[in-house]
């Protein structure tokens, strides 16, 4: 008992230093217990002290006292299923009551064996009994709820090997907020009140393994496993949890340039169904198209800032011009050595600065890479020229094992490569509803890309996708990716009319909510080799506070109520791209792009081009090059040949016969 004591005098000295908590009961032996680990995982990602006590009777008392210091701020109480039996349940929902009744009561991991007399005490007669079964297969479906937000309505495929449903009393006064469906319906978790507590009950899902080589990434199936938690914590903590400051979304549509039309693309009439369904489109465009832009097109985009923006798009686009920097025999591309790259980068910067002179459009330095997303040091030299983002199906560079964090998969930024933000981005017609849903309620960007084939139905495409994103996130800010990128920070309330922020990007746009002026500390983490030459904040230099060695900088200030400021932190670095060679001597890349634009602009007018191309790119075929595109159109031509040549003496053995 005394080492109890001293362990839990230590939690509650660690727990004044943070915002807000929430108190969890477990079992003595808490590294054994999956609920132990869904708990610390939900908190390190929302920013909660988790108080851990064990289920034993002493352990109300201790409650009671952590209660009744005014400084501690309780969020929740957790309650893993199988301390049930040896908490002193009574005294616990009697210390809760008197002390603190508008905090809720999550029970978790309900099962069979669940001593019901116990579970009663906290939900009266309405759970019945509890249901264990192996072998799930159905679905499960998320009830409209206070809790659930963007996820309600969400019905999604799942299976699993063993879980546990509640019984529930009939005309007995439970929310149902998520419920499993095959032959039949049964509530996994619900709502109700006791003595005036709200108190929620979750049955037992089988769960995947947290820690060790087994990556646990978070998608809509795997969900359910920490739903309960998850819903419960983040809607307790509220604006005190770490939350992104703004939702924001794009589509992006690669390789266009600035003729009207491009290819079945109709930049005016993709405009008019952008206004319809709202939402906003960049083209990733290709630097080495910087000198061909034309007026109708340009004047599209210079009138409507709104709807339209442009983004990087490689440089000449060959391919994979930014590839591995080493190859083996089994690649299928050859390497690409980091000074290349460097030069791409630089030259693509000096294209788009010329074409900004010759055409007046701004361009957002954020980089969407031809193909896939390059190495890590590459995306080092990006951050040193003062990129702002990558945005690549895939948030993980080449060459990079993948993270064995499971946070890692909650966000679709990271900056865990070369400290440099890493957007993960996704077509529409992979991107499905229920994750969607998800990533709304994470608070992630929801970023689509396409290519002009998508548009070759209509360009009203993508409006049915932008309607469902504005029908679950009706205030989604729709927007270019450079201002995607200034959103990309978490923020949390840790007093009245102050809070911190942990910012990803190296420019962030920071809002007050309140009517008041607001203090705002803001951290940046700082790796070696980096070399700040100025921040400032709109347009006066900000001092902050950092020492060599230090992994974070920090610094305050404080905004109007309901204004905004942006905050731009710059790295040091040689960038000149005065005297960089634009023009384009290289053969070989001249004639990929002129493919390139027969095959978007005159390929693609035609349904059996259409198809063609949809084949050739899909089946991962245009990895053999020009050389092997050369082929399959000898072949196809070869095809069409010999079809023309059996119809003509088919019409003519037709006649003959008829003479």
């Amino acid at each position: 008992m005394k080492k109890f004591i001293v362990i839990f005098a230590l939690f509650c000295f660690s727990s004044t230093q943070a915002a807000v908590e929430v108190v969890f009961f477990d079992k003595t032996g808490l590294e054994g217990s999956f609920v132990y680990n869904q708990v610390q995982l939900l908190s390190k990602f929302y920013g909660i002290t988790s108080i851990d006590l064990p289920g034993e009777k002493a352990s109300a008392a201790f409650l009671q006292a952590h209660l009744q210091d005014k400084s501690n701020r309780v969020l929740a109480v957790i309650i893993n299923a199988e301390v049930l039996d040896t908490l002193d349940n009574q005294q616990t929902l009697k210390v809760l009551k008197e002390l603190a009744p508008e905090i809720p009561v999550l029970i978790t991991g309900v099962r069979a064996n669940t001593p019901l007399e116990a579970l009663q005490i906290w939900t009266g007669t309405l759970v019945s009994g509890v249901a264990d079964q192996r072998d799930f297969s159905g679905h499960y479906f998320v009830h409209k709820h206070g809790i659930t937000k963007q996820l309600a309505e969400q019905r999604v495929a799942w299976k699993s090997a063993d879980i546990s449903w509640l019984q529930v009393a009939p005309q007995a006064p439970a929310n149902i907020i998520i419920q499993l469906e095959n032959n039949s319906v049964q509530p996994l978790f619900i709502e109700t009140q006791q003595q005036g507590l709200k108190v929620f009950v979750a049955g037992f899902v089988q769960p995947e393994a947290f820690i060790g080589e087994k990556i646990w990434r978070l998608n809509p199936q795997r969900f359910l496993q920490i739903a309960p938690l998850m819903l419960v914590m983040q809607t307790t903590c509220g604006d005190y949890c770490w939350h992104m400051p703004k939702p924001v979304a794009n589509l992006t549509i690669d390789d266009p340039w600035l003729t009207e039309p491009y290819g079945p693309l109709h930049f005016q009439g993709l405009l008019a169904e952008m206004q319809k369904a709202k939402f906003h489109t960049t083209i990733g465009f290709i630097p080495w198209n910087y000198d061909r832009s034309e007026p109708e097109a340009i004047n599209v985009f210079k009138e409507n800032p709104r709807y339209f923006s442009l983004c990087m798009h490689g440089n000449n686009h060959d391919h994979r011009e930014f590839y591995k920097y080493v190859t083996t025999e089994a690649d299928p591309w050859p390497a690409k050595a980091l000074e290349a790259q460097d030069f791409n980068l630089r030259q693509g910067l000096a294209r788009l600065e010329k074409l900004h002179a010759l055409t007046g459009l701004s361009y957002d330095r954020v980089m969407v890479f031809p193909h896939n997303i390059a190495p890590e040091g590459t995306l080092e030299l990006m951050k040193k020229y003062n990129f702002l983002a990558t945005v690549n199906g895939g948030n993980i560079p080449l060459d990079s094992p993948e993270p064995t964090d499971p946070l890692f998969y909650f966000r679709t930024v990271s900056t865990q490569f070369a400290n440099f933000p890493s957007l993960d981005r996704t077509e529409p017609q992979s991107y499905k509803p229920a994750r969607i849903a998800l990533d709304l309620y994470l608070g992630n960007p929801v970023l689509f890309f396409e290519h002009v084939l998508f548009f070759a139905d209509g360009m009203d495409a993508f409006n049915a996708t932008a309607e469902y994103v504005n029908h679950l996130q009706p205030d989604m800010h729709w927007t270019h990716l450079a201002d995607v990128a200034q959103h990309l920070y978490v923020q949390r309330k840790v007093a009245e009319n102050r809070y911190e922020i942990d910012a990803f990007s190296r420019k962030i746009k920071v809002y007050n909510p309140t009517q008041q002026n607001a203090e705002f500390i803001v951290y940046k983490t700082i790796v070696p080799g980096e070399e700040i030459t100025s921040i400032r904040l709109e347009d006066n230099l900000q001092s902050y506070n950092y020492q060599p060695g230090d992994k974070q900088l920090s610094m305050a200030f404080s905004i109007p109520p309901g204004e905004s400021r942006v905050l731009e932190l710059k790295y040091a670095n040689t960038l000149d791209l005065t005297g960089i060679e634009l023009e384009k001597p290289d053969a070989q890349i001249n004639r990929l792009r002129w493919m390139s634009d027969f095959r978007d602009i005159t390929v693609s007018g035609t349904w059996l081009g259409r198809k063609f191309t949809q084949w050739y790119y899909g089946s991962d075929s245009y990895k053999g090059g020009v050389k092997q595109l050369l082929l399959f159109a000898v072949i196809l031509l070869l095809i069409f040949v010999l079809l023309l040549w059996w119809l003509i003496r088919f019409i003519r053995s037709r006649l003959h016969a008829v003479a």
